[in-house]
């Protein structure tokens, strides 16, 4: 068994982003660091044990509402520059 505390050890890195879901909710997404250092959560979460890990690319384009596409996990995050016109996050999620 492995939980959350450990896997969150082994990633190491604070700015990583991460969404942890309990029982098919998510319960958190952001900065590795916002959940250990600044969300009461996470005392909830750490011992819990994770069933599955795996990561998450969202690619999004800035003018999605515009163009009709599916919304970017965090809309207000878009980019204000281009990278041909796309905005590339890898989110790394824990299931609990």
């Amino acid at each position: 068994m492995i939980t959350v505390e450990q896997i969150i050890h082994l990633l190491g890195c604070n700015s990583d982003k991460i969404r942890i879901f309990d029982g098919g909710k998510e319960v958190f997404r952001g900065f590795l660091f916002c959940l250990t250092d600044y969300d009461e959560r996470y005392e909830d979460v750490k011992k819990r044990e994770v069933k599955k890990q795996s990561f998450h690319l969202d690619i999004s384009h800035k003018e999605w509402k515009e163009r009709g596409l599916l919304p970017p996990l965090e809309p207000e995050q878009t980019a204000r520059y281009k990278f041909r016109d796309l905005q590339l996050e890898l989110y790394i999620d824990i299931y609990i």
